[in-house]
């Protein structure tokens, strides 16, 4: 990319609608100027300059001009490279004809005025400005920053009778998404952006420095086709970004600089404190200049920075003395009011912890517990990992690796897990070890095998009845999680409201959850999904009960159940709330879930970019955490989208990774699809019918039914429906799932070529959200109806076949390929259609698309042959969906 490519990109986007907006403001020459507005650091001087480029390169006069800080002292200083010699307001009606008479000799025309800040300029100036814009001499473009106080001077150029305006803002998340997307050339992963989005807050001059000090720093990689920040709590700043935040510190008192470095520490603080330490000038000055923001927080008044930047850049400057200062007197605060939130003790732990690097164990426990209620998993850890071995209890190792375990770190959870159950001295804690210890390896490392011996060899080693059967409910997790779906034993109740011991609660809530996951698998889609809704309520009630898992694990099995429910769109929306909430917390592995869910739902969709966005942030997240069997899942997703977006050779790239690595038992069978449609996409479909059969054959082995069906319906779209749909009826009747009988309907109709069947199934599909099948739907009943001579409904189908597939983001299949025969309308012969149908004559017509009569007559004849209709009537009907 060029330096001027690059700049365009951080300067100019997102603002080409302001551009288009001042290029309307100057055609229509009735309003005096623009005023550009807004807080700083958005791009208001590189909007201006921008359009000043566009008006003194097509030849118009024009000038530059700043008001710097100290302009107000210098009267006619700012403006002074616009007036000629002499010119001091001794005669301001004659200065101002001077001015005008000089603008014009030296170029004839309105001259262009670009005046950067505004807010600066002196109150001369602002007079001669505005009588110059009266007499239309000139148009002012003018830059202000939003928030501050103006003086009449400045008032009056801001509200000039037909002033125009564009108030710039922070750019949103999806704006940040799209710059970012062009400035790196490639997507960049949900987590980054997020961290990007916050810490820039929207800024555009504070994002690129970001991204620049994170390349040059190495912070910022291309992983599995995402850019990922590899450590979002660690920013590089560059030069540039410390100086941008020191101009905007720049002048503050010393009791203003206090405040700020509080804030920088302990942010958000206590309105109440705050004020105890400065006046409310102090205060109102530091809010009006955007540097400090109070925020409700329930009952609390809090007080934050005005933006997240300012603090890693305060943070730098303070020394250690008053750090220390700063955390000592801030826990006195806290503990004068005996913590009354439970927030408070964490914070009060945290800050004893940056202090001094220490704090009592007991303290230390007691946030971390708090920490856990949040899911701040790295808190936990950061706290747990503060407390001496002599003061480390059996709970606190077992909070430590399950925290471990949620931020991806099995194999260090796995040890914490083993050193809780050597010093447990009773049979309880060392069945919650165990309990603790199987959840690492079933769901972290995903080795359930071994995870079942272990369950089993603390079975046989303890007597109590209740513990017993918490293991018999615990195996049976592990048997769901082993893929062996028949054979879960029946002791996995859902959790209660009245459950008071964690141990229990945390088995019966991975339970609920892999039941869940079970029943779906099996057919029951709709018992699933009431499950998770039941389960999601008490969890969430409950959540002080247990570290793991978050509640938004009932959010991905319900994601699954809804899946197969039929109700794609509702599908989406649970498995973005599980990534968004999970998002939040570091629960890095839990995140990998909705990911692949996510993955799944956009590729039932028919969306493959969207699908191939969701594996690949599965794949970095599983990257991370060593999840090889996740892993699998996510390549496999990503070759099979890529295969279906025509890109071959980066499919195979991505499946021979995958092959590598271990299945994930809960989903075999599904990965295959990435070898399946590399095979389609080369022509050969029936190696890929052969990898599809030997797949659902084991599927049915198993009892996952509706992985049976998902792949026995992907023989049927590359031609193979007379060899299975027996069998996907057959599943059908057994399932509550509305997708797989639509499923079986869809093998049916296609063997059959029954075109009213695949015009009502491509409807049903449109409205489950499946578009490339509705679009398959449409294309199949256009075929079948060509072929009959029905060229009309065949049109017509056609026609819903390419409104569906336009939402199919490139997706290339065998039966939308079958229908290169079908007839269409060229875009010329749509055009005539709709306004004769609209009822305009041949003649009227031609007028309006300045053609001669005889060559629309001649376009409406070719159309009447391909929509085999014989007369106007039957097009308006035709064209208006009669």
């Amino acid at each position: 990319m060029s330096r001027s490519q690059e700049d365009f990109i951080w300067n100019l986007a997102e603002r080409e609608q302001q551009i288009d907006f001042f290029q309307t403001v100057r055609a229509a020459d009735i309003t005096p100027g623009l005023i550009i507005q807004g807080p700083a650091g958005v791009g208001k001087t590189r909007l201006a300059e921008e359009i000043y480029k566009i008006v003194t390169h097509g030849g118009d006069p024009g000038v530059q001009l700043i008001a710097t800080g100290g302009a107000k002292s210098m009267p006619l200083g700012a403006i002074s490279p616009l007036l000629p010699p002499g010119v001091d307001l001794s005669d301001a009606v004659e200065d101002v004809a001077r001015t005008i008479a000089a603008l014009r000799q030296r170029k004839t025309g309105k001259w262009f005025v670009f005046l950067d800040d505004l807010q600066n300029l002196d109150m001369a100036s602002c007079l001669i400005l505005s009588n110059l814009m009266s007499a239309r001499a000139v148009f002012l473009v003018a830059t202000i920053r939003g928030g501050v106080q103006l003086d009449d001077g400045v008032k009056s150029i801001v509200d000039f009778p037909d002033m125009a305006r564009i108030d710039l803002v922070e750019f949103s998340k999806e704006q940040t998404e799209r710059v970012l997307h062009s400035a790196l050339g490639g997507l960049v992963a949900e987590g980054t952006l997020r961290v990007l989005h916050e810490k820039s807050g929207g800024n555009i001059l504070y994002l690129r420095e970001i991204i620049s000090g994170a390349l040059k720093a190495g912070f910022l990689h291309l992983v599995d086709g995402l850019w990922v920040m590899q450590d979002p709590h660690r920013l590089a700043s560059t030069d540039r970004l410390t100086h941008l935040i020191e101009r905007r510190l720049e002048g503050i008192s010393p009791r203003e600089r206090e405040i700020l470095e509080i804030l920088a520490l302990c942010e958000p603080m206590p309105l109440a404190y705050v004020r105890a330490k400065a006046s409310d000038k102090v205060l109102q000055k530091l809010e009006s200049d955007g540097l400090i923001r109070a925020i409700s927080n329930g009952r609390r008044i809090q007080c934050t920075l005005g933006h997240p930047l300012y603090g890693e850049i305060l943070r730098l400057d303070i020394k250690e003395s008053c750090r220390m200062e700063i955390f000592a007197e801030s826990i006195r605060y806290i503990e004068s009011f005996g913590s009354q939130r439970s927030e408070d003790a964490l914070r009060a732990a945290a800050w004893s912890m940056s202090a001094t690097g220490t704090a009592k164990g007991e303290t230390l426990i007691r946030a971390a517990m708090i920490a856990r209620r949040a899911h701040d998993y790295r808190q936990v850890v950061a706290l747990l990992s503060a407390v001496t071995e002599e003061e480390t209890t059996h709970e606190s190792r077992l909070l430590h690796g399950e925290s471990l375990l949620e931020m991806g770190q099995w194999k260090l959870a796995e040890h914490k897990f083993f050193d809780a159950y050597s010093k447990a001295s009773t049979d309880k804690e060392r069945i919650a070890a165990v309990l603790a210890g199987t959840m690492a390896l079933g769901l972290g490392i995903a080795d359930a095998e071994k995870a079942l011996q272990l369950n089993r060899e603390a079975r046989d080693a303890i007597n109590s009845p209740t513990l017993k059967r918490t293991l018999d409910a615990n195996e049976g997790i592990l048997l769901v999680m082993g893929g062996r779906l028949g054979q879960e034993i029946d002791v996995m109740n859902p959790p209660e409201e009245t459950e008071d011991d964690p141990m229990r609660f945390n088995v019966k809530i991975v339970g609920s959850v892999m039941h869940s996951v079970a029943l779906t698998l099996g057919g029951k889609a709709e018992a699933a999904a009431r499950l998770s809704r039941e389960c999601y309520a008490i969890h969430s009630k409950m959540n002080y009960l247990t570290a793991a898992p978050h509640p938004a694990s009932h959010l991905n099995a319900m994601t699954f159940a809804l899946m197969e429910l039929g109700r794609i769109d509702k599908a989406r929306s649970f498995g973005l709330r599980s990534f968004d909430t999970l998002l939040k917390t570091e629960a890095s592995r839990n995140r990998v879930w909705p990911c692949l869910l996510l993955g799944r739902v956009e590729w039932l969709a028919g969306h493959p970019i969207s699908a191939g966005k969701w594996y690949s942030e599965g794949a970095v997240l599983a990257r991370k955490n060593c999840h090889l069997r996740h892993l699998r899942v996510a390549l496999a997703g990503q070759a099979a989208v890529a295969a279906q977006l025509g890109d071959l050779k980066n499919a195979q790239s991505l499946w021979s990774e995958a092959e590598q690595y271990p299945v994930l038992e809960v989903l075999a069978g599904e990965d295959i699809l990435g070898p399946v449609w590399i095979s389609v996409a080369r022509g050969n479909l029936d190696t890929a019918t052969d990898l599809l059969k030997n797949a659902a054959r084991t599927a049915r082995k198993r009892g996952a039914v509706a992985t049976e069906s998902m792949l026995l319906s992907e023989i049927s779209r590359i031609g193979g429906a007379a060899h299975i749909c027996p069998r996907l009826s057959l599943i059908a009747r057994g399932c509550d799932g509305l997708l797989t009988l639509k499923r079986a309907e869809f093998c049916r109709a296609l063997m059959s070529s029954d075109t009213r069947a695949l015009m009502r199934l491509g409807r049903d599909f449109n409205a489950m959200g499946a578009d490339l099948m509705a679009s398959e739907c449409y294309t199949q009943a256009a075929l079948a109806l060509d072929a009959k001579g029905h060229m009309r409904e065949a049109t017509r189908s056609l026609m819903a076949a390419e409104d569906s597939r336009a939402k199919c983001e490139g997706a290339q299949t065998p039966l939308l390929n079958y229908a290169r025969r079908a007839r269409q309308l060229s875009a010329r012969e749509t055009e005539i259609a709709g306004l004769v149908a609209s009822g305009l004559k041949s003649k009227e017509v031609a007028a309006r698309l300045y053609l001669s009569p005889r060559t629309v007559t001649n376009h409406l004849q070719l159309i009447y042959s391909k929509l085999g209709i014989q007369s106007r009537a039957q097009l308006r009907e035709f064209m208006l969906g009669g």
